[in-house]
């Protein structure tokens, strides 16, 4: 999900795009924002370089949307993503992370095992931008998700596989 990230997102793109079969960018304000008197869509450029780099590459899929929260905009970024991929994994990659390409390694690994051990979801570390993008910290959060047909965020960093009987907890998530 992204909103007003130029400063941030063309980093992001470049970061998992060598990586990821598909990259769904879900661009605008949340409804609890636009009510605060904020414009529905970015305006300072984010349009502009998430329309360049999708004229370049046809893995990339971009939805104008306009949910109440972050989790509503997550769940329509998933359910592209089920329609794109329904049995696969998916991660959240925010416009202000970049990962480096060990994680991806790290990832691609990750889901192997997590496969054959029946895990749903993961954390794992990411560098994340401070203000600009000159200074960052690092960040854990729940970001590898199994797709399953009735899969849901809960939150912005949490699902449930409430066909699997299986919600965020032990034994089922894993930190990498």
């Amino acid at each position: 999900t992204v909103y007003n990230e130029a400063d941030f997102i063309e980093y992001a793109i470049q970061s998992c795009l060598p990586f990821v079969d598909h990259l769904v960018i879900i661009e605008g304000a949340y409804q609890e924002n636009i009510k605060l008197g904020v414009s529905p869509r970015s305006t300072d450029g984010t349009i502009y370089i998430i329309e360049k780099y999708k004229a370049a590459n046809p893995k990339i899929q971009i939805i104008y949307a306009n949910e109440q929260t972050d989790k509503d905009q997550r769940n329509v970024g998933l359910e592209k993503i089920k329609e794109l991929n329904s049995d696969s994994w998916m991660y959240i990659h925010d416009a202000d992370e970049v990962y480096n390409p060990e994680t991806f390694k790290m990832i691609n690994i990750a889901i192997n095992n997590m496969e054959r051990s029946n895990k749903y979801g993961a954390y794992f570390r990411s560098l994340t931008f401070v203000n600009d993008p000159n200074h960052y910290t690092e960040q854990e959060f729940p970001r590898l998700f199994k797709i399953t047909p009735e899969c849901t965020f809960v939150n912005d960093n949490f699902m449930n596989w409430p066909d699997k009987k299986v919600g965020w907890q032990y034994p089922f998530i894993i930190k990498i």
